[in-house]
């Protein structure tokens, strides 16, 4: 059996991966790059507003997990990332502040090394950004997964697991932790609709048949 297949999906070449490999060994060599190098423990630090304000995450080690699995069609693409660290940073932390400066620091010294190695410069053209989950969704699915079945978690889990590993944590070897706020909405969708059937909830499309 044959299956169709769409177009095939355009890949940075050779020299671009050797070009933003550079950028982000640079960067991550500077002074301030401390601050930027891994996603920003909220929960840790009691950010609780960060997933509101911020509504895409970015930072290097997850720029570099999309460059080597080969995420970016281009280097737009992958420099928009690397932007969207510094604008993150300055849009939740007030100007002036320290973490603020050291952004603005890793920005310039940004878009120096791609004036220098042919890297374009940041542009506002984009993919589509990922929905927003209204909060109150995200709590009251919170509270309804407390009353699905035994098969029903276990289906939650292996949805998160495999759709989206980013909102998954493994504690041991019988609890897993799942965090509603990494999670996207095409996930969250598939989990909304697993959750109300287990708790005998009609969702909307169902009521409007009705």
């Amino acid at each position: 059996s044959t299956s169709k297949q769409g177009p095939p999906k355009l890949l940075l070449t050779r020299d671009e991966c050797i070009r933003a490999q550079g950028l982000l060994k640079a960067l991550s060599r500077q002074p301030g790059a401390h601050w930027f190098r891994l996603p920003v423990d909220y929960v840790g630090l009691g950010l609780t507003d960060y997933p509101e304000i911020i509504k895409e995450p970015m930072d290097l080690s997850t720029v570099r997990k999309r460059l080597v699995n080969n995420e970016y069609q281009n280097l737009d693409e992958f420099i928009f990332d690397v932007q969207l660290i510094w604008d993150n940073c300055k849009t939740y932390n007030p100007a002036g502040s320290v973490v603020a400066e050291e952004a603005s620091k890793c920005e310039q010294f940004m878009h120096d090394y791609c004036t220098e190695h042919n890297i374009p410069q940041p542009s506002p053209i984009r993919r589509p950004r990922e929905p927003v989950i209204p909060v109150e969704e995200k709590t009251e699915l919170s509270e309804l997964v407390k009353k699905v079945s035994h098969d029903a978690l276990a289906h939650i889990v292996t949805i998160v697991e495999n759709e989206c590993p980013q909102a998954y944590t493994q504690l041991d070897k019988e609890r897993v932790m799942i965090s509603l706020d990494m999670i996207n909405k095409a996930t969250f969708d598939k989990l909304k609709e697993v959750i109300h059937t287990d708790v005998g909830m009609p969702n909307k499309k169902q009521k409007i048949e009705e």
